[in-house]
C-alpha cells in the first residue's frame, strides 16, 4: 500500500512538471518569448506613478555584501516597496538614478532588480517595464546619464545556444527624461542592438 501511494505520487508530481507554465525568463531563454527589446519601442511608465512593489520572493532572502542602507528620500521610498538597494546612487544635476533588487541567487547576483529614475525627489520611471535577472535575455548592465535629462542603459541579450556567461548580443537603449503639464516622466527614444 505505501508503495502504491508513493508511485502515485510521482505521477502526480510528474504531470506537474510537464503541464506547468514556465516563467517569462525560462522561456526567453529558450527563444519561445519575444523580448520588448525586439519589438518597436514604447513607453511603460506613466507620469506620477508610484514606485511599483518589489515582487514577492518565497522562504528567506539571501544577504549579500553590496546591500547598504537607504541614504535619500528616494532610497527610503524604495525600500518602503519592499525592495533591496544595490550599488551606489548615480547623480546628474538634478537626476537620481538608483538600483535596487528583490532578492540575489547563490553567488549574489541580483534576481527581480530594476533601475528607478528620479527628477527632483519625483519619480519618473524604470529602465525595464519589469524586474529582470541576472544572466537572462533583457538583463541591465551598465545604466548612466549622459545628460541630465538623457540617459543610456545596456541589456545582456541572449539566444537558446549563448552560454549563461556569454550573451552574444548587447541591446542600447536611450532614454529621455521628458516634461509635460508639470510632470516628469521617463521615455525610452532609441535602441540599437548589435552583436559582439
Amino acid at each position: 500500500m505505501h508503495n502504491q501511494n508513493f508511485w502515485q505520487a510521482g505521477l502526480i508530481l510528474a504531470s506537474m512538471i510537464v503541464t506547468m507554465p514556465e516563467t517569462g525568463a525560462q522561456a526567453t531563454r529558450q527563444g519561445e518569448v519575444k523580448s520588448w527589446l525586439d519589438k518597436p519601442l514604447s513607453g511603460w511608465n506613466i507620469s506620477g506613478r508610484e514606485i511599483p512593489k518589489a515582487p514577492k520572493w518565497d522562504g528567506e532572502p539571501l544577504a549579500c555584501a553590496g546591500e547598504r542602507l537607504a541614504d535619500s528620500p528616494e532610497e527610503r521610498a524604495i525600500a518602503a516597496k519592499g525592495w533591496t538597494l544595490m550599488g551606489p546612487p548615480q547623480k546628474f544635476g538634478q537626476s537620481l538614478l538608483v538600483s535596487a533588487n528583490a532578492n540575489v541567487d547563490g553567488q549574489c547576483r541580483p534576481l527581480d532588480y530594476q533601475d528607478f529614475v528620479f527628477v527632483l525627489g519625483q519619480f519618473v520611471g524604470t529602465v525595464s517595464p519589469f524586474p529582470m535577472n541576472s544572466r537572462m535575455d533583457g538583463s541591465a548592465g551598465s545604466v548612466r546619464f549622459t545628460s541630465e535629462s538623457t540617459l543610456v542603459a545596456e541589456f545582456q541579450r541572449y539566444t537558446a545556444s549563448d552560454p549563461l556567461c556569454c550573451p552574444s548580443r548587447t541591446s542600447y537603449v536611450t532614454y529621455q527624461i521628458e516634461e509635460g503639464n508639470g510632470k516628469r516622466i521617463l521615455v525610452p527614444r532609441n535602441i540599437q542592438t548589435i552583436s559582439r
